[in-house]
């Protein structure tokens, strides 16, 4: 899957100033538990979760819907991927199986069997799909990882007692297998897939994926209900999170309840995270912009608004109050593109002529200012 990569720069006069990153929520139902997974065009796809799990469910990015049974007939899925153009690969941990939904035939086709609770999936560039076993019922232990070649031959990669309740893994810059496992990472030997110890980072991992943008794998740190960030010499820092809540706004403040699955948006701008929501049987899919850096001197507005995010071109401010509001546009690389003053109630703005990807609207209205992430595709 080709990403375009956007790098966005702080201007000059910005440099003095100290910002954070926003989380936002995208949605809220049920059955948003675990994986996650994300097309070209944005969309958000979610397992529903092992024990009575039934779906994939799928936010579609343009119409800000979510539909929970986009995809039935699955038995406890706990991860979702893309595989070569039409397949969905999905982990079912209650039925101890693969499956490989097509998407243009509608059918559900087992490709691997005798699984002990597999959970999480990452896929190479070879079209090899590793799945991780968590382990069933009674014992909960699983110690072993899949591998699922392009041919469809199933074998045992790891068996170890180094692995236990192996769920979160990715591939780093160097299409290295990285598995969690037991507060620690492990490097996968690609020549007799041994296990290296990486790093400690002292807390439990639900799901990971790499970001290319700054080579850094990011987390969900499910007990500690934060969103975590690893560097290429494995330094730990937290992304956003303080302690277990709901809580939208700045990442230094804002509160996750049992984060769970996470992905990027194909260019990589966007983190998504499901969160399970343990105890209140409500799941979200939250975001943390993380191209968007926010001025913490800034007074947050409360009544504006911007929508569709995102957008082809065409998008409304919401100015509930009509009051005057000043608008600025800026690239991903804090350019100015353009400004105007405006005291409508619904104030019409359009992207067009400006290439898809990242920009920045910032909205200021006396000494209050909101400054928004949207996406042009």
């Amino acid at each position: 899957m080709s990403k375009v990569i956007l790098i966005c720069c702080i201007p000059f006069c910005l440099l003095s100033l100290s910002f954070s990153q926003i989380v936002e929520t995208v949605t809220s139902h049920s059955e948003i538990r675990d994986g996650l997974h994300t097309d070209d065009q944005g969309n958000i796809y979610v397992a529903s979760g092992g024990f009575a799990g039934f779906t994939i469910g799928k936010y579609d990015i343009q119409s800000d819907q979510f539909d929970p049974s986009f995809i039935p007939g699955f038995s406890g899925p706990v991860d979702v991927d893309f595989y070569q153009d039409s397949l969905f690969i999905v982990s079912n941990y209650d039925s101890n199986n693969v499956f490989a939904y097509n998407v243009n035939t509608g059918i559900n086709d087992t490709i691997a069997t005798g699984l002990d609770g597999p959970s999480g999936i990452v896929i190479d560039d070879a079209d090899n799909i590793y799945v991780a076993s968590w382990g069933g019922p009674p014992a909960y232990a699983g110690s072993q990882i899949h591998k699922i070649d392009a041919s469809g031959s199933v074998s045992v990669y790891i068996d170890s007692p180094t692995l236990y309740r192996p769920q979160a893994m990715t591939l780093n810059q160097d299409g290295i297998l990285v598995v969690y496992s037991q507060q620690k990472l492990y490097k996968v030997d690609p020549v007799d897939s041994t296990l290296h110890l990486w790093t400690t980072i002292g807390m439990k991992l639900g799901h990971m994926v790499f970001r290319q943008q700054d080579s850094c794998i990011y987390g969900t740190a499910i007990d500690l209900h934060k969103i975590v960030k690893i560097d290429t010499a494995g330094n730990l820092s937290t992304v956003a999170g303080t302690s277990i809540g709901y809580e939208d706004g700045l990442a230094d403040s804002a509160k996750f309840r049992s984060p769970l699955g996470i992905e990027l948006s194909p260019s990589e701008d966007t983190l998504y995270i499901s969160e399970a929501g343990y105890a209140t049987s409500t799941g979200r899919i939250r975001r943390i912009l993380l191209n968007q850096l926010v001025s913490l001197s800034e007074i947050e507005l409360t009544d504006v608004n911007l929508y569709p995010n995102p957008t082809k071109g065409h998008f409304t401010i919401e100015n509930k109050d009509g009051e005057i509001l000043k608008i600025e546009i800026f690239d991903a690389k804090g350019r100015l593109l353009m400004s105007k003053t405006e005291n409508a109630t619904e104030i019409s703005t359009d992207l067009k002529g400006y290439a898809e990807g990242s920009y920045t609207v910032k909205m200021t209205r006396d000494q209050q200012t909101l400054t928004k992430q949207i996406i042009k595709i």
